[in-house]
């Protein structure tokens, strides 16, 4: 019944361990500080609100979140589980909303 199908997901979601992932800094690059060098210098040049400068921040954004892998840490078994535990939430949620319905119906 529906009340079972709940409690097992509710159990089975207690079992997945949460992570708690820390950033920690990207690698540092040639690259990486020359956009953050022209980036700052265009701001300067032709202001902070710019659409020269927001151009100049986004490459220096992208550069920096190209290896991003390694600084967050995150292993793709690991995201595998949030993911899980987001589908199990859902579907917990859906239940929910299945349930009340129900009871509204009744």
């Amino acid at each position: 019944n529906i009340e079972d199908m709940r409690s097992l997901l509710a159990t089975e979601l207690k079992e997945i361990e949460v992570l708690d992932v820390k950033p920690v800094a990207g690698k540092d690059s040639p690259q990486l500080r020359k956009a953050l060098a022209d980036a700052k210098k265009i701001a300067k040049e032709k202001g902070a609100t710019s659409s020269e400068a927001a151009v100049a921040w986004d490459i220096v954004e992208e550069i920096a979140a190209a290896d991003n892998s390694a600084s967050v840490g995150v292993s793709l078994e690991d995201e595998c589980l949030v993911d899980a535990a987001r589908e199990a939430c859902e579907a917990l949620e859906e239940l929910d909303r299945v349930m009340q319905t129900r009871k509204m119906g009744s």
